[in-house]
């Protein structure tokens, strides 16, 4: 089967054997807080329809969807709210994501992507 796995030097994806105990389709993808402060954060920063346009929201901690502002930017880099992308085309988890709980919080799951499955390397992901 065709993959595509962690970037070899930035995102080792690791290696481990696990069962799948369930399946999502049209999941929500939550931006890991290393992902949204080092890439999602300063091109919304930048300009703020960046969100909107990729088709991600904001989160607060009671889980309801906050409007996108520059505050609540500033409460995602706190950790006081969360960044999520929607179901959807662009989702960058694609149409289904399969679970098997394990120490690494690795999961495997679909692209949009799909002509990276015709590069010869294929080390494109943050190591799911």
């Amino acid at each position: 089967m065709n993959v595509v796995v962690g970037k070899a030097y930035n995102h080792k994806t690791p290696v481990f054997s696990g069962a799948v105990r369930y399946l999502i389709f049209s999941p929500y993808w939550d931006v890991p807080p290393s992902i949204a402060r080092k890439e999602v954060l300063p091109k919304a920063r930048k300009n703020i329809d960046y969100l909107a346009r990729n088709e991600f929201e904001i989160v607060g901690s009671n889980e309801q969807v906050i409007p996108t502002t520059y505050g609540a930017l500033e409460a995602v880099s706190a950790g006081r709210a969360r960044i999520r992308q929607r179901p959807g085309a662009q989702n960058a988890l694609g149409g289904v994501k399969f679970i098997f709980p394990n120490e690494f919080n690795v999961y495997m799951h679909d692209t949009p992507a799909q002509a990276l499955f015709g590069e010869v390397r294929r080390d494109f992901s943050h190591a799911c």
